[in-house]
């Protein structure tokens, strides 16, 4: 069948006149996208077909899961499958995609990291499993420290004590791909929109509220997107060396060279890319255990994908969400603070953005942490912490 790209919307009113005409299925006007439904992503007909005969017994039964564009603005045929699965009612809010191979770092990887020594602790997520740590008072409001790429929560190992001794419940996940969590395989099993809803899975799993957000880097992209879209959930934000780009912005760079070069190196040095973004060099052995979860190139799916799919044009399928999120953000009121280094070529220039859009960024001094480098946790980390314990208090 030729393949004509239309918009989500058209393609599952489409879906929705195929199992009628086809299959009599009495359906009614519940065939909604289940996605990121901003209107610019793309689907083929002919997987909608594919979908269809799937969603009625020609193959495996379908998954539950949110239909969700590509880089290509395509959506995969599992997706449709779940979609199809969605409006005929009976589906968990958390997708379960068939990946293809999922690795796992071997838990060994991990031993005797210097500075740390939290216990790990997991969530299964629509058949991911993923690592967070959680240290302090299990009653104490949350600070939630949501990392980049190529970090891992290894990045936060000397914020985590001193939040904690100061009386919060910390918490620092891994993002899927990264750390302990479990990394798909495949890079395309990794877009901006899944790498959000795991996230919100595990906030809405811990049942988490009062939020203190920390976010850095790429845990920005995906933290201030959540904070806009369930504030409920969040109190106060620190905007740390991050961004939330429209593709609106003419990205620096040093962003479109660090994105050029990790999709062309054929190694993807972990820990030397940590410290060349930081001002001090780093140990040897700290180099060693950034590298620790990514002991093979085939685990590096993730920190290949992510710089891929920042949104620096306006053609980016996140383009119209981020859009929306910054726009409920102009209407964030409650405390926003930015806190981002002097030496940060990537992320330069957005501390002055927030500060300029956010209403609860009005009237603060937002320090700058000096003599630090894009991962400034290893140049600063206790100056941060402080930082994060002065606004959360």
């Amino acid at each position: 069948m030729a393949t004509e790209p239309t918009r989500v919307e058209t393609a599952f009113t489409i879906l929705a006149l195929l199992l009628v005409s086809s299959c009599a299925v009495p359906l009614q006007a519940q065939l909604l996208c289940t996605g990121d439904c901003s209107g610019d992503e793309e689907v083929v007909i002919g997987e909608l077909v594919t979908a269809v005969n799937v969603a009625l017994g020609a193959a495996e039964p379908a998954r539950c899961v949110a239909a969700d564009a590509d880089a290509d603005g395509n959506v995969a045929v599992n997706e449709l499958i779940g979609a199809v699965g969605h409006a005929l009612g009976g589906c968990p809010s958390v997708e379960e995609i068939d990946f293809g191979e999922v690795l796992r770092t071997p838990d060994e990887a991990f031993a005797a990291l210097p500075g740390y020594d939290f216990e790990p602790r997991y969530l299964q997520v629509g058949g991911i499993r993923i690592h967070y740590v959680d240290e302090g008072p299990a009653a104490a409001p949350p600070v939630l420290l949501l990392h980049g790429t190529p970090s891992w929560s290894y990045l936060w190992r000397e914020v985590i004590p001193p939040l904690a001794a100061a009386g919060f419940r910390v918490i620092a996940p891994d993002l899927v791909g990264f750390g302990r969590s479990d990394k798909p395989a495949s890079r395309q099993a990794h877009t901006y929109k899944r790498q959000a809803d795991w996230m919100l899975a595990l906030i809405e799993a811990l049942d988490l509220r009062g939020i203190t957000l920390v976010c850095h880097d790429w845990g920005g992209l995906i933290g201030l997107r959540l904070a806009a879209e369930h504030g409920e959930r969040f109190d106060r934000i620190v905007a740390t060396n991050t961004a939330l780009p429209t593709g609106d912005e003419t990205p620096s760079a040093a962003l479109l060279g660090f994105i050029a070069f990790v999709r062309s190196a054929p190694v993807l040095p972990i820990g030397s890319l940590i410290d060349a973004g930081a001002a001090a060099a780093l140990p040897a052995e700290v180099i060693a255990a950034y590298d620790a979860p990514f002991p093979s190139e085939e685990l590096k799916a993730g920190p290949r994908a992510l710089p891929d799919i920042i949104p620096v044009t306006p053609d980016n399928p996140a383009t119209e969400r981020n859009r929306r999120a910054r726009a409920s953000l102009r209407a964030w009121q409650k405390p926003f603070l930015t806190a981002f280094s002097d030496g940060d070529p990537f992320t330069a220039g957005w501390e002055a953005v927030f500060q300029a859009e956010v209403p609860g960024a009005a009237g603060r001094v937002h320090p700058t942490v000096r003599g630090a480098g894009h991962f400034l946790q290893e140049d600063a980390a206790g100056e941060l912490a402080g930082i994060v314990v002065e606004l959360a208090r």
